[in-house]
């Protein structure tokens, strides 16, 4: 689930599971969903994940340590590293 501010991208998860989920629910187990990526404000800024900037980010795939994430009005794929903690756009082009 995708947080109801489009700007913001919110994951929790246990080392084995993610979940999504608006910010401050607690999950089953009691696991509370913090912000994970974003400003909350409109835009592309890749950098660290609390200052990173979306544009309606849609679909998400795991791998690995890696969160790729369909940002969809900036037409990019983005790249979110759980263990650096970093987000950046990958280098795509279009023929």
């Amino acid at each position: 689930m995708i947080d109801p501010d489009p700007h913001r991208l919110l994951v929790a998860g246990d080392g084995q599971q993610l979940a999504f989920a608006e910010a401050g629910e607690l999950l089953e187990g009691g696991v509370e969903v913090q912000l994970f990526a974003g400003t909350g404000e409109q835009g592309r800024a890749d950098g660290l994940a609390g200052g990173a900037s979306f544009d309606e980010p849609g679909g998400i795939s795991v791998a690995d340590e890696v969160l790729y994430v369909a940002d969809t009005n900036n037409h990019a794929i983005r790249r979110l590293v759980v263990s650096t903690g970093t987000v950046d756009t990958l280098p795509i082009e279009v023929p």
